[in-house]
């Protein structure tokens, strides 16, 4: 068995089905990335800031140098690609490369970036690992990676052997704090200098696990961003095209707690009697409090409702 890092699930495998399996390991057992790469973060405000910023990245390609760009989904890698072949003017054809073509189609994919015939790729996770090509000369974190050894293999396509390279990678200004901690400590590794803004994000993200009274709202963030809410991308509304952040979706599924409260009332009753005496009544207030946590609709109103 190779491999360039040793997660426990590789460790897993070899107690399996290797009978008193030996490790023999070169360097250190800890994740590190290569000094000979030039990692750059980039801070994106929005979504539709990283386009942009790519393209800057692309335009700078130096000659016989190629362009591997890394996005989270396939979806992603269609829509990245067609973008840069619609860009008259930089003039780079790209490809694609992930899971939902056929061996032959990524074979033809490879080929192409190898020969320069398209100087950007386009890729998921599919090509951090084994992808040895001499002449990328720069590496796109269009989507931050999700845990410190994705990004390793990512950054490592560049810079092989005794080459240099360089590697970028956007990060979210809100709601990639984790991100940035892993980054912030690699970078650290590798004697390289952290941006002070990666800094204050990693710093957050020190906060969060050290305040237990945090940990179960961080949980649930983690939640909403596996679903496709978050990871520093606001949740977009079809109905009216407003875009919602975590903080604000949960403001919402409190004030809809409430307003399902107010409507169950008699109308005699003072518990929708108006905001001043609803903030006035401590009773009510915890009542308001149980119903918003106790809703079981929580999500599924926020996916359904034309209406908020």
């Amino acid at each position: 068995m190779f491999t360039a890092t040793w997660p426990e699930e590789c460790k897993k495998l070899s107690e399996e089905f290797i009978k008193d399996p030996t490790q023999l390991q070169i360097g250190s057992g800890s994740i590190t990335t290569n000094k000979n790469i030039m990692q750059h973060i980039k801070i994106i405000g929005d979504e539709s800031e990283k386009m942009d910023a790519l393209k800057e990245i692309a335009k700078e390609l130096p000659d016989g140098g190629n362009l591997l760009v890394f996005c989270n989904s396939k979806k992603k890698c269609g829509e990245v690609s067609w973008n840069l072949d619609q860009d008259s003017e930089l003039g780079l054809p790209s490809c694609e490369l992930h899971g939902d073509l056929d061996q032959r189609a990524r074979d033809t994919a490879l080929q192409r970036f190898k020969s320069s015939e398209v100087r950007i790729m386009v890729a998921t996770d599919l090509a951090s690992r084994g992808l040895d090509v001499r002449n990328c000369s720069k590496v796109v974190n269009y989507d931050a990676p999700k845990s410190a050894e994705d990004y390793v293999h990512r950054i490592g396509r560049t810079g092989r052997a005794d080459d240099s390279g360089e590697a970028y990678t956007f990060i979210m200004s809100y709601g990639q704090e984790k991100e940035a901690k892993y980054i912030k400590d690699l970078m650290e590794k590798a004697d390289q200098t952290v941006p002070e803004e990666v800094s204050e994000l990693a710093k957050k993200a020190e906060e969060w696990e050290n305040n237990d009274d945090k940990k179960d709202d961080w949980d649930k963030k983690d939640d909403w961003d596996n679903k496709g809410g978050g990871g520093g991308e606001e949740k977009r509304i079809a109905e009216d095209k407003k875009v919602y952040t975590w903080e604000e979706f949960q403001g919402c599924y409190k004030d809809k707690a409430k307003e399902k409260w107010d409507a169950a009332q008699p109308e005699d009753s003072n518990a929708s009697g108006g905001n001043d005496e609803w903030k006035k009544d401590d009773g009510k207030k915890d009542d308001w409090k149980r119903k918003a946590e106790d809703s079981a609709d929580g999500e599924s109103d926020w996916k359904s409702s034309k209406s908020w």
